[in-house]
């Protein structure tokens, strides 16, 4: 687990000057930006600790439950791109997280989503017994979608996005973390 990000560098002989290798996310521009960032703020209030960056990878894709039907589930999992892409990537690490199961609409024979029957009853007895078209139903999915965000990235997370947690690391250091979001990688529920 790398707390501390670095530039990486090659000098080909064919070239006057370095280039820069990016393969890992700890030595992106946008983990260095985000880790300068973090050093140049403010401390917190009697606080020596060392600042660091947590970076939050998610990932999540529909996945199937039956071979006949629609049942699906939609998980969203968790990465920390302070480990290595190449230890991330072997199974038998155990460096990922599972977050949540996302509340999705399953599919069925036309290309809608399917919202449940007693919302729709809903919207049709609202709306004059007029059954509205499919703009109004992608609208839906996406603000249940990002409902389901907001639950995740509630008041806690905030407050540890803004001041960090203190936490006792591995390496026996002391650090105040701080939780930065750098990926997600998805398919589209809300469509």
């Amino acid at each position: 687990f790398r707390f501390e990000p670095y530039e990486l560098h090659w000098h080909p002989s064919h070239k006057e000057s370095d280039v820069g290798v990016y393969g890992e996310l700890f030595t992106s521009r946008a983990f260095l930006e985000a880790h300068q960032t973090l050093q140049e703020s403010p401390l917190q209030p009697e606080c020596n600790l060392p600042c660091r960056v947590v970076a939050l990878m998610f990932w999540s894709d529909a996945t199937q439950l039956t071979t006949f039907g629609n049942s699906k589930l939609w998980p969203l999992y968790v990465y920390f791109g302070n480990d290595s892409k190449y230890e991330r990537c072997q199974p038998s690490a155990n460096l990922c997280s599972h977050v949540v199961y996302f509340q999705a609409a399953s599919r069925f024979l036309c290309k809608h989503w399917r919202l449940p029957d007693e919302f729709k009853d809903f919207v049709i007895v609202r709306s004059g017994n007029y059954a509205p078209g499919s703009p109004f139903y992608t609208h839906c999915h996406r603000e249940l979608f990002h409902a389901q965000w907001r639950v995740l990235l509630d008041d806690e997370f905030i407050e540890a996005y803004q001041h960090g947690i203190v936490l006792a690391c591995a390496d026996g250091c002391t650090r105040r973390l701080f939780p930065r979001i750098f990926t997600y990688s998805a398919d589209y529920p809300e469509k």
